[in-house]
Parts: C-alpha cells; structure tokens; sequence
C-alpha cells in the first residue's frame, strides 16, 4: 500500500483563500465572515487529519477505487477496458438519434447523410467486435443471463434504421418512433453488460477491502463517488454502495450520510475535502438543531419556502409545448 500524503489539503487551502474574495470586502462584517471561515476550515482540517487515517475511506473516481486508510492508499482498477467497449456499442444508439435531431424533420442535409454513412460503416466494422463482447460475457455466470444477443441485435436494427433513413432520404419522426424506440431497449439491454462487468468487479474488491479491515473498522468507513450530474440519481455505483452501507436511496445531499455523491469533483483531494466538510456539516447541524442532517439542505429554505408561498400563492400551469 503507498504512503498517502493528507496535509495540508490544497484543496482546502484553495476553498479559504476563495472565501477572502466574498463580499462583504472590507470593515468590521468582513472580519466577520472571514473569520467563520477560519474557524470553519480548522475543523475541516481536524476532520481531514483523521480520513484515510484511523478512518477508512474509499473513494471512486472513473475506472478506479482508492481505499484510504493508516496512512496509505492502494488504488485498484474496477472498470476493465471491455466495459467501456461495450458501453460504446450502447452509444452507437444514442449516436444515431442525435445525428436525426440535428438534422430535425424533413430532407436530409449533406452533413446527415455523409454521417449516417460513417455510421453505417461503423455498424459493420463494430459486428466482429460484439461476438467477443459476449464471449467475455457469458464467462460470468451473473451477467449470462443478460448477454444474449442485445449487441448483435442493437447493431442489426441500427443499420436497419440507418438504411431506411437514407433510402427515404428524410427524416420522419412518427414513422420512425417505432424504429428509435426499439433500438434504445436493445440499447439498455447491451448497456446492462456493462453495468455488470463493473459492479462484479467493485463487489470482488470491496470483499477483499472488507476482510482487510475488519469489521470493526468497517462499520465506519466512508465512501465518496465522484462523477458527473446527470447520472446521480440512481447512479450505478452509488446503488451498490446503498445496499452495501445500508444506508437510504436518496437522489441528493439530504440523505448522505456514509456514502456522499461528489458532483463534478475529479481527485482525491477535492473528495476528501467534501466528505470532511459533510462530516462537519453533521456535527454541528446536530448541535444547533438536533437534527444532524439540517444542514445537508439549505440552510434559508423554510424560509424561502414560507416567502415563495407569499410571492406566488397561486399556481399557473405550465403552457402547453413549453417544454421540449
């Protein structure tokens, strides 16, 4: 396991020399707020002294898991290459959609077209391929079930719904609703492969994790996912991590409480910064208001709940077609 380097977190720097740019800018109120802030940081900084410490913390940032603990960091990858394989067979779907909505309804553009030969040529290069994918596949016995011919099929009805578009020469989305919709099924379908492979993966190391530890240590780990913000509600190492930690399905902070969803954050000092300030967050929401989740919400939302109420207290629906 290599050594792991905590303090100072330059992150954490970088967050308190931030917070000398807030207004207010100058006189006694500037004092004021900076001086939160200082104090704030020092616990943040007691909260980092101790992760990845005496308390174990794993955190997942792309194709790899980091476990954090005594000092060290032992760093394994859990997404293998043909993950990402298989994932990009399920874009492929997802790729041809996009090309018809830019082009939108009616005659195909000369960029359409020249697209949706590159794809078609894509398709049958990608053929070869989906017999190893399953071949890999079916080697699991959690993910036989799922492996099928979802690729092989995905490929045969994109190059079907590729060949009608070009043949007709236009794009007609009610004519091809049908056409679209079947091809994202078998888009999830081969997706699921995926899906698979990870998860079997994360779950053969967090087992050998889990026997290092020992229970003890165990019981209070932490876990932080960083990834980007669409997937996070449901995010697929997020659920795993729920059912593992038992702690309740949540699609935001409210609910944090071992494992914490790291929006946008890309390394290990940015995760360890928010999982600290989560931590303090807790302690504190717990002394002021009994509640140690209070401060995992805004702070000023009751009250802007009550004063939203005032300031629009009848409901107008939404005009029809107001939404794409």
């Amino acid at each position: 396991m290599l050594e792991f380097m905590k303090l100072p977190n330059p992150y954490t720097q970088r967050k308190l020399a931030e917070a000398r740019n807030l207004s207010p800018y100058d006189g006694p109120l500037a004092a004021i707020n900076m001086g939160f802030h200082q104090s704030y940081t020092r616990l943040v900084e007691q909260e980092l002294a101790q992760l990845g410490g005496r308390v174990p913390v794993v955190v997942v940032i792309g194709d790899d898991a980091t476990l954090l603990c005594d000092g060290g960091e032992q760093r394994e990858q859990v997404i293998p290459a043909r993950y990402h394989e298989v994932k990009a067979l399920a874009h492929l779907a997802f790729g041809v959609q996009l090309t018809l909505m830019a082009n939108g309804s009616g005659r195909l553009t000369e960029l359409t077209t020249n697209e949706l030969h590159e794809k078609r040529a894509q398709i049958r290069e990608a053929h070869a391929a989906t017999a190893n994918v399953m071949l890999a596949s079916a080697s699991s016995s959690s993910t036989a079930t799922t492996a099928s011919n979802a690729p092989a099929e995905l490929l045969s009805r994109a190059r079907t719904l590729v060949d009608r578009v070009l043949a007709e020469g236009a794009v007609d989305f009610e004519r091809l609703q049908k056409d679209i919709r079947a091809l994202a099924s078998h888009a999830l379908e081969t997706a699921q492969l995926a899906v698979c492979m990870e998860l079997d993966q994360l779950h053969a190391l967090l087992g050998r994790w889990r026997n290092h530890l020992g229970e003890a240590r165990w019981a209070g780990l932490y876990v932080v996912v960083c990834s980007a913000h669409q997937p996070r509600y449901r995010e697929a190492t997020c659920q795993y991590f729920d059912r593992l930690l038992h702690q309740p399905e949540s699609s935001g902070a409210e609910r944090e409480d071992r494992l914490v969803y790291a929006e946008g954050l890309c390394d290990i000092d940015s995760a360890l910064d928010l999982l600290a300030r989560h931590i303090v967050d807790q302690r504190a929401s717990n002394l002021l208001f009994g509640d140690r989740r209070r401060l995992q919400e805004d702070l000023l939302a009751d009250a802007a709940a009550t004063e939203v109420r005032k300031l629009l207290p009848k409901l107008r629906r939404c005009p029809t077609g107001a939404h794409r």
